[in-house]
């Protein structure tokens, strides 16, 4: 044999071993992507239908400072927000240490804008009662920040104790943590426990500085920031009665320094070998003194019923998900299902319920369109009719012809939500109740209202009763 022939004999002989080796492994990985459930198109499976198999399909991780905005004037961070909230949370940047031991934020909307109140308010402080030493979370031997459809869950393992923190809201002006420690040890644990937060006196927009005039005030067993009023039209809106609250259900010793504070248990915590601690407190966004009584005094509910809260929030999220995915084509694409499920996350977020009834903003992110505007509110709210019963006919309100909105906040853009009606193409506003009286008409349309191509259908249906 020549030494071509040869040379040409060896190669054939690698080619084949190649192609027996390589298709041995496609095999073997097509068998491994199906023992993981991966995309079956004949069998039409999903793989995952719970709540709790859908973890960080969101990042949600963050580092909150006065500066908000990133990049097209939008938040640098995703946040979570649930039940229409104008408040919601990050999870914390792990690079950062001093955010450890509790949820980042939070992130509050003013009316229009929204704005970080603080980097983390609500951070837990764990101190060793005998050798008076403060834990240091960052050294825990496992950290895991896990953001499912619904809630935020935070879990710190010890050597002699895990900490659990959950986070879910219960109304539309407030959210429930819980917080679990559980004794590692052999010995009885004995504990002193403090949270500690501090707020931002200011807001960055742009290269602007603007002071949004919070102070902290003790309240019970609590917590609050005051507001003072600020009209920047186009970067932060508040009045005097605005509050953020936290209160908790045990009673504590609260200190305040400038815009820091430390809340203390009175009592040491004593957890037996394999003995669990628990504590909850809640935190709560209102902006008027009516708002701010009536959710107060809902309060010690959510503490009381916490574990109804916890179920049902569950439950309530996994309605969407199987209502989701109940469709046929869904099961043509299970490799879809983590957009699927972002997409619910980011609708349910950019849900806020300040308005009567219910409103969809088109973003709760970007400054500019924050506010309710009839077109982003139109679409939001169609893509979730399907599984939301009371948006459906929100959504056929909105959309055919129009919707009543009422706030007791001052408003400033004439496109926006004070005394207007919307429909999907403009305002319409709402007649004070003299003129109401005098021209037995329920509103008066604007000026695009009237003159553009929907005045006709405008003024027709300004006679209809509401």
């Amino acid at each position: 044999m020549g030494k071509r022939s040869k040379n040409l004999f060896v190669g054939l002989c690698l080619l084949l071993m190649a192609c027996a080796v390589f298709g041995c492994e496609s095999k073997d990985d097509s068998t491994s992507k199906h023992e993981r459930g991966g995309p079956d198109r004949e069998s039409h499976q999903i793989a995952r239908t719970n709540v709790d198999q859908f973890a960080n399909v969101l990042d949600l991780s963050a580092n909150p400072t006065e500066e908000v905005n990133g990049l097209y004037d939008t938040n640098k961070y995703n946040h979570f927000s649930d039940l229409g909230a104008w408040h919601g949370y990050y999870q914390p940047d792990k690079n950062n240490k001093k955010l450890l031991g509790g949820f980042a934020g939070p992130l509050i909307v003013g009316e229009e804008y929204p704005v970080n109140l603080s980097d983390s308010i609500n951070r837990i402080q764990i101190t060793n009662k005998q050798t008076k030493e403060q834990y240091d979370l960052s050294k825990s031997k496992y950290i895991d920040f896990s953001s499912f459809p619904g809630r935020l869950e935070q879990k710190y393992v010890l050597d002699d104790f895990t900490l659990q923190l959950s986070l879910i809201f219960v109304s539309n002006r407030s959210a429930l943590i819980r917080t679990e420690i559980e004794n590692n040890s052999k010995e009885p644990l004995k504990l002193d426990i403090s949270w500690k937060g501090a707020v931002f006196y200011s807001v960055m927009d742009g290269e602007n500085k603007i002071d949004i005039r919070t102070g902290l005030q003790k309240d019970g067993n609590g917590i609050q920031v005051n507001f003072g009023k600020v009209r920047e039209k186009w970067s932060y809106l508040a009045t005097d009665e605005v509050k953020y609250t936290i209160s908790r259900d045990k009673k504590i010793d609260t200190k305040i320094n400038g815009r820091n504070y430390t809340s203390s248990l009175k009592d040491s915590v004593n957890i037996e070998p394999g003995g669990t601690f628990e504590t909850s407190s809640t935190e709560s966004y209102t902006f008027t003194k009516d708002e701010f009584s009536k959710e107060k005094a809902k309060l010690p509910d959510y503490i009381e019923e916490q574990e109804s809260y916890f179920k049902e929030n569950k439950k309530r999220w996994q309605g969407y998900l199987d209502k989701t995915f109940t469709g046929k084509k869904i099961k043509d694409f299970p490799e879809y299902q983590n957009a699927a499920v972002k997409s619910i996350e980011t609708l349910i977020t950019n849900w806020q319920s300040l308005l009567v009834p219910s409103s969809m903003t088109g973003s709760s992110l970007p400054c500019p369109i924050n506010g309710l505007w009839a077109c982003g509110a139109g679409t939001h709210g169609k893509q979730m009719s399907h599984w939301l019963i009371f948006i459906r006919n929100w959504r056929k309100t909105i959309c055919a012809p129009c919707l009543i909105i009422k706030s007791n906040l001052m408003m400033t853009s004439d496109h926006r939500i004070k005394g207007r009606l919307l429909t999907r193409f403009s305002t319409i506003r709402i007649a004070p109740a003299a003129e109401k009286a005098e021209t037995g008409m329920n509103g008066i349309p604007s000026l695009h209202c009237r003159l553009g191509q929907f005045g006709k259908f405008t003024r027709k249906q300004m006679t209809r009763s509401f």
